[in-house]
């Protein structure tokens, strides 16, 4: 029952992600009893329309169950989801339920009762201007906590459980970027102090230049 709660207010609070606006989305990985994983994937109407017409154009389909398969089809391929380094998890049986806020259902397999960290990569509203997923997990063993999926860090995160709770983990991509600053920077100021230092003592001097 508490999990039932626990869901429904998280369905709630991902109305405020501006229901209707194409850039946002949401994508909820819930367990749904015991052993049987569900991910949620919700967005604006009008985003799945986008990604639709401009992957298989506007006259792919003519009635709405053509239109769901296109979502699928093309959704499916945009979600790798793993625990533990491991392989992308299989997710099957999805589910589309359309209106203004449209949303797909796909029951995950294999999700082990036990890991240590988790990666999930969303990119299925990427090409959008300012797209946005916020990712919550709903694991009763775990803290509710809620991250967000943007440009900044590829559509990807890197999740790591410590003391019951996820923990978001800085992207390789980051931490290289990060390191090369700092090194740079160290580079610059050892140089400019060791010239500054020089001219102190003398060692160097500047030419004049003549004015002819």
């Amino acid at each position: 029952m508490n999990k039932i709660i626990i869901t429904l207010a998280l369905l709630l609070s991902t109305l405020g992600l501006s229901a209707h606006s194409t850039h946002a989305s949401s994508a909820m990985l819930i367990e749904q009893s015991e052993g049987v994983w569900l991910l949620q994937i919700r967005s604006a109407l009008t985003a799945f329309e986008h990604e639709v017409h401009r992957h298989f154009g506007e006259d792919s389909y003519d009635t709405p169950a053509a239109f769901n398969e296109l979502v699928i089809q093309y959704l499916s391929d945009e979600i790798d989801l793993r625990f533990d380094d491991g392989e992308s998890l299989v997710i099957s049986e999805p589910t589309v339920r359309l209106g203004h806020e449209t949303s797909v259902v796909y029951r995950v397999l294999d999700v082990p009762e036990r890991y240590s960290d988790m990666s999930f990569r969303f990119t299925g509203f990427s090409d959008i201007y300012r797209s946005e997923t916020i990712f919550f997990m709903v694991d009763p063993e775990i803290e509710r906590s809620q991250f967000r999926l943007t440009e900044s860090n590829d559509h990807t995160l890197d999740l790591e459980l410590i003391d019951g709770a996820l923990i978001s983990r800085p992207s390789s991509i980051t931490a290289t970027t990060d390191y090369t600053i700092i090194l740079l920077s160290a580079a610059a100021i050892l140089l400019i102090g060791s010239v500054v230092y020089l001219l102190s003592r003398g060692a160097l001097e500047y030419p004049l230049m003549s004015v002819d």
